[in-house]
């Protein structure tokens, strides 16, 4: 799915479906536009195996979309910054061939927290890139990268959409009025999710911070217990779409993770799978359910019976 808006991205997004993927694209944008939709969805294009890519249907594309696809790697700070001892890794397993396709791809995170050696070490994989890998850099500005390593990706820069089209999409996953809507997006400067995290009421780091805590409760808590820490978010539908949208996120994180090391909150690979497909169809049904404890219950039954 591409981001809201961003017509002028989406002529090369479609060149990309026709084949003519470069081995090295720049997202630039601020947090809320929708980079890594963006990059999800250039993923699932390199690793589809369907007769038109992102066909959504093939097995490439059920993986990249739950977070498990081997050939999709997500390269993140540990903590304010990615580390040249990070992109060496990345750069050595870089070589390694594919899994499961013909490509592989590196979504690397924050990538303009790279200092000028970390970014010289990414430098030399983009100067000869092995066949078929495909990297994809999220930075907030590109002017912040090294001119040596923006020369060597093409640039997609995300803007914030019209204020229709922002309108039109909040209306759609929330039910504040439209007054609530157009202030906060007046406010948010048209960025949707700042406009979503507005009208929640929430900050995104409590939610987040929420989600771990709920896959934490399914082998540590009653399905009771979840309901207790959901009752504040019962009447704010924009909380709730927030917040299974960081489950799915803080899911996605966590089955890459368990590739290469052990899954903290105690869950198989197979139930975090289970757990981003159950959440997918909440997700879906939220807009039209009334009522939200029903769907708060629903939420807590599944992931406790995984």
């Amino acid at each position: 799915m591409l981001p809201v808006g961003n017509k002028n991205i989406a002529s090369r997004v479609a060149a990309f479906q026709r084949g003519k993927l470069p081995h090295a694209i720049m997202l630039e944008g601020e947090r809320g536009l929708g980079k890594h939709t963006l990059a999800q969805h250039i993923a699932s294009i390199a690793v589809c195996q369907g007769a038109s890519a992102p066909c959504g249907e093939c097995r490439g594309c059920h993986l990249c979309g739950v977070g498990s696809h081997p050939d999709v790697v997500t390269v993140s700070p540990d903590g304010k910054q990615l580390t040249v001892d990070k992109i060496r890794t990345l750069r050595q397993n870089a070589y390694l061939k594919p899994t499961l396709c013909d490509r592989k791809v590196y979504i690397v995170e924050c990538a303009d927290t790279m200092n000028n050696s970390a970014q010289n070490a990414l430098l030399k994989v983009l100067e000869e890139p092995p066949t078929g890998v495909v990297f994809i850099l999220l930075v907030d500005s590109a002017d912040s990268m090294l001119p040596t390593v923006r020369s060597r990706c093409i640039t997609l820069s995300l803007t914030p959409p019209s204020r229709d089209e922002a309108a039109e999409y909040i209306a759609s996953v929330t039910d504040k009025s439209a007054a609530e809507i157009d202030t906060a997006l007046a406010d948010a400067k048209n960025n949707i999710g700042v406009a979503l995290l507005a009208l929640s009421g929430k900050n995104v780091g409590g939610l987040a911070h929420l989600a771990s805590e709920l896959l934490l409760d399914i082998n540590n808590s009653t399905s009771y217990e979840m309901l207790v820490k959901l009752k504040p978010y019962e009447k704010d539908r924009a909380a709730i779409d927030s917040l299974l949208s960081e489950l799915l996120l803080r899911i996605s994180h966590l089955l890459r993770e368990g590739c290469y090391t052990h899954i903290k909150e105690g869950l198989t690979r197979a139930q975090l799978i289970k757990a981003y497909d159950a959440v997918v169809e909440l997700k879906k049904s939220a807009n039209s359910n009334a009522n939200t404890m029903l769907l708060f219950t629903n939420l807590c039954s599944t992931l406790k019976s995984l």
